[in-house]
């Protein structure tokens, strides 16, 4: 109801999800989670949407189509697109490595049920590398805020590469430290596996606060530092 763009970014997530993903992938592909995480990369790009006010579809040729539907204020919403689709594999992957015999009794062919355990951590290791190097993206978001000068702009692109790199090493690291040998702890999980699948889930909030709040600029790029080292160093001491 905000405007023609963000509907139909509506209409189109909405449509994925269940005709592509939930009818065909979902029961068909071990890559039902990567092609099927396209839907849920949306949300940012339809809230940027309704944001942006009266964005218009043009149909008057396939070209202005595609431009009038994509080229919507920004490299914002298609970090964050970018960010949730790349982190959906790696994370749901988390959770099946310890419960695919229960996604292959009800037919979804996850990928440590039908590829195995070890090679599934071999794509979820690639993915988290991919995080790691779009988080040096994560500067372009900004291009379009004028109100920076040109020496807080310098300062706070290298305090927003920090940050985003911060976490995405930080999360990187628990993908890197899941052993799928490992014997199974008293709820039936694998330690390691659901250590990584539940910071996934800390990862991607502080992600998104951070970004947000590096937006006001220099002050709240060092914001979102210090609740970065709070986060970060409580979970190190929680794990000792």
């Amino acid at each position: 109801m905000a405007n023609q763009v963000a509907a139909f970014w509506a209409l189109f997530s909405i449509l994925f999800y269940v005709f592509i993903y939930t009818i065909w992938l979902k029961r068909s592909s071990t890559q039902n989670i990567v092609i099927g995480g396209i839907a849920g990369s949306t949300p940012p790009v339809i809230g940027w949407c309704a944001a942006e006010g009266n964005l218009e579809i043009s149909v008057s040729s396939f070209q202005e189509f595609i431009n009038s539907i994509f080229e919507i204020g920004g490299y914002m919403p298609w970090f964050m697109f970018l960010l949730i689709f790349l982190w959906t594999p790696p994370h749901f992957w988390a959770l099946a490595l310890y419960r695919s015999e229960e996604y292959e009794k009800v037919g979804v062919p996850m990928l440590p049920n039908v590829k195995g355990k070890k090679r599934t951590l071999v794509e979820m290791k690639i993915y988290a590398i991919i995080l790691i190097l779009l988080s040096l993206t994560a500067p372009l978001s900004y291009q379009n805020i004028d109100s920076w000068n040109e020496i807080n702009f310098n300062i706070n692109n290298s305090l927003i590469i920090l940050n985003t790199m911060s976490l995405s090493i930080w999360y990187g690291l628990t993908v890197w430290k899941i052993d799928v040998m490992e014997e199974y702890d008293e709820n039936d999980r694998m330690p390691s596996a659901s250590h990584s699948f539940f910071i996934s889930l800390s990862y991607l909030a502080f992600m998104f606060i951070a970004l947000v709040l590096s937006s006001i600029g220099f002050e709240g790029s060092l914001i979102s530092l210090m609740i970065i080292v709070i986060l970060i160093s409580r979970n190190m001491k929680s794990k000792k």
